[in-house]
């Protein structure tokens, strides 16, 4: 008989795992330790740097990343890569985590509608007379025709239940008994974004394309891709104010998939274009990109034809050239052309004269990183001369200062005809407007002025212009829907 009483309250239902997982399912604790996880997990993905979404999939670029960040973790490297950490949004942990969360809330919704169900078709209309005497909204009033008392309760739309029991009257009043399924519309709203931000993780695909203004159609998937288009870039537009603050960045773009123009319009960061399924933002804007075109006279073939991005920048040495009343004739950044001994330099004309002067730039000490070397070219005997930044010249009625070295867009160039090894691009502003410096083509660099072609071993170099860059967010989310 002793084992009686523990034998009564263990009950099968006690084991029930269904009805355990209900329960935990349904526990507010849960609920608040799932969703204290859920951002602890979200400040690590936020402080953590995670992989990039064009690296995912290339296991060249993913394990390079991976040890860029060596150099930050050290050993932990390794076991954080293991457990997810450099890509907590994606990882298998964090996603279930999510999916639990869901389920939770969807069981705790399910959990509620029964009695809300009763409250609203089968409400308690006669409650004990202790819960009017001990609850807090009780008011006591004084009624003397219960019955005039529903009649105007009922005329402001209150459904009313009046019960009888001796000399009291039990009147119940309700009005819009259905507002209290409100909760559930609140509930599912926090279902549907939590249920959105799964799919999104699960099943959203993103890509990123970088396309110059007037470049040949530029491809978004590989051609083996059941989504593959070509975007084309009519014209890329970036409007900044005096301060260079950005006003407006903006690219004209058409879509083609299979051949067919399938989308066009004006795209910007807030405002994508959609096509194919996709939706086109603009996500970023470069204004330093040169069209470049190398034809072969031999057989009139263009066998180069690209637009560089500029996205490096070269150190060049500026230079401010005066006459002898004071007037600037000269201020400009000078792009090597050609090189003597190891100085880079060119030669320079000055406005309003008839003297030409080569100068360049040749690495210095540790006290002077730079120093300027100038000769003059125009006349016999000419001045020649070593300076250091921020020394002035006396070049006989002008005065030449060098005022240190500036940079100037430039970039590498691999496969340009006519070079010796890789090439070097770089954009500046001369005397005679924007020009493109190319070189080493057969052992000196090219000058080139938009549309003026430049013939050198049988190919003919063709500087077209300035061009600017689009960067292209190609994003399709299913989660978004919800």
């Amino acid at each position: 008989m002793t084992g009686a009483p523990i034998a009564a309250r263990l009950r099968w239902s006690d084991f029930d795992p269904f009805r355990l997982l209900w329960r935990g399912l349904t526990s507010v604790r849960f609920a608040l330790a799932l969703i204290g996880f859920l951002a602890a997990a979200s400040l690590i993905g936020v402080l953590v740097p995670q992989l990039p979404a064009e690296m995912r999939g290339n296991a060249a670029a993913e394990a390079a990343w991976l040890e860029m960040q060596r150099g930050r973790f050290g050993l932990l490297t390794g076991p954080m890569d293991a457990i997810g950490l450099f890509q907590v949004f994606r990882s298998l942990w964090f996603t279930s985590s999510l999916a639990l969360l869901v389920a939770s809330v969807c069981v705790c919704t399910a959990n509620r509608l029964p009695p809300v169900w009763r409250n609203v078709f089968q409400p308690q209309t006669r409650v004990p007379d202790e819960y009017l005497d001990r609850s807090p909204e009780a008011t006591a009033v004084e009624c003397a025709d219960a019955e005039a008392l529903a009649r105007e309760l009922r005329r402001r739309r209150f459904r009313v239940v009046v019960a009888q029991e001796g000399e009291a009257a039990y009147l119940f009043a309700d009005r819009f008994p259905w507002s209290q399924f409100a909760t559930f519309v609140t509930h599912l709203a926090l279902i549907l974004f939590l249920a959105g931000g799964l799919v999104t993780l699960l099943t959203a695909k993103q890509v990123q394309v970088f396309v110059a203004e007037g470049e040949a159609a530029r491809p978004v998937f590989a051609l083996d891709d059941p989504d593959h288009m070509q975007v084309y870039v009519e014209d890329a537009v970036g409007r900044f104010d005096a301060t260079g603050f950005p006003l407006e960045y903006r690219t004209e773009l058409v879509v083609y998939r299979d051949g067919r123009e399938i989308g066009r319009g004006p795209v910007t960061v807030s405002h994508p274009l959609s096509a194919g399924g996709y939706r086109f933002h603009q996500s970023a804007y470069f204004p330093d990109g040169a069209a470049l075109r190398v034809r072969d006279l031999a057989s009139g073939r263009v066998v180069f034809d690209e637009v560089l991005a500029l996205v490096d920048q070269a150190t060049t040495p500026r230079i401010i050239v005066k006459d002898t009343a004071g007037a600037v004739l000269v201020d400009d950044a000078i792009v090597p052309t050609d090189f003597l001994g190891d100085a880079a330099g060119t030669t320079i004309r000055i406005p309003g004269t008839e003297r030409q002067f080569w100068v360049g730039a040749r690495p210095g000490d540790s006290e002077t990183p730079w120093q300027l070397v100038v000769f003059e070219t125009s006349r016999p005997g000419g001045v020649r001369e070593i300076i250091a930044p921020g020394a002035s010249l006396d070049l006989g009625g002008l005065q030449l200062e060098f005022a240190g070295v500036t940079s100037i867009p430039s970039s590498a160039v691999s496969g340009l005809p006519g070079a010796q090894g890789a090439a070097v691009a770089e954009l500046s502003e001369g005397p005679d407007g924007l020009l493109l410096t190319v070189g080493p083509v057969a052992g000196r660099a090219l000058a080139l002025s938009p549309g003026q072609p430049v013939i050198v071993d049988g190919y003919e170099y063709t500087f077209e212009g300035r061009r600017e860059f689009a960067g292209l967010t190609v994003r399709r989310d299913p989660g978004s829907t919800f």
